[in-house]
């Protein structure tokens, strides 16, 4: 690994690298409806040399969580940010359309590699009010978006952490908690994740989220 990556892969327990503390921050505030605030995290980012193409991956991400509509908002902050420092959006890394088999398969491996033995109950639970929302997940969100290049898997979950405490989706957080672990996230980076959006109107949210973190036991 180059030495520059040390800046992304959070080497030291607790140590948020840029992208994840920035990036963290930046996706919690546009799920919660803070462009501003989005914006000023995405400009920290550059700041700090996260690269472009991680930080649109990030922006992709928002749409899971919060909405095409607050999606929409983060990419304008992201990309007011792009243009104040005279930067261009960068290439998309998986420009080729994609067959559904083929999303539905790298979906469903990432979905099991973050559920673990769990995997099936969730599908279950997933398909028993709206039989078959369980594909739209696993191909659309897992296989379309958090299996693409440009972030890694850990580097997803944590991200997602992030986002989940800011929402207050407390089910859905305990279970990416056990997700970040699975992909070897530290307890303290996942517990690092929701405090750094303490730094944001969303102290309670993240008081809340503390609190949970506490109760998770560790994944089998």
């Amino acid at each position: 690994m180059a030495a520059g990556d040390s800046r992304r892969t959070g080497a030291h327990d607790g140590e948020l690298p840029p992208l994840l503390r920035h990036g963290g921050r930046a996706l919690a505030a546009t799920v919660a409806g803070r462009e501003g605030a989005a914006r000023r995290h995405y400009d920290s980012a550059l700041a700090a040399g996260v690269p472009a193409v991680a930080l649109v991956e990030i922006a992709r991400m928002a749409h899971l969580l919060g909405g095409f509509p607050r999606a929409i908002q983060g990419l304008k902050a992201l990309g007011d940010a792009l243009a104040a420092r005279r930067l261009a959006p960068p290439r998309d890394p998986e420009p080729a359309r994609r067959a559904r088999p083929s999303d539905r398969a790298r979906g469903l491996r990432l979905f099991r590699r973050i559920y673990g033995p769990s995997s099936r109950a969730v599908l279950a639970r997933l398909d028993a009010v709206a039989p078959g929302f369980s594909g739209w997940v696993v191909e659309d969100a897992y296989g379309r978006v958090l299996a693409r290049p440009g972030l890694a898997a850990r580097e997803r979950e944590l991200l997602t952490v992030a986002a989940l405490a800011a929402l207050r989706c407390p089910l859905q957080l305990e279970s990416h908690v056990r997700g970040a672990l699975r992909l070897g996230a530290t307890p303290r980076e996942v517990t690092a994740m929701v405090r750094a959006i303490g730094h944001d109107p969303t102290r309670a949210a993240s008081s809340e989220s503390r609190a949970i973190l506490r109760s998770t036991r560790a994944p089998r």
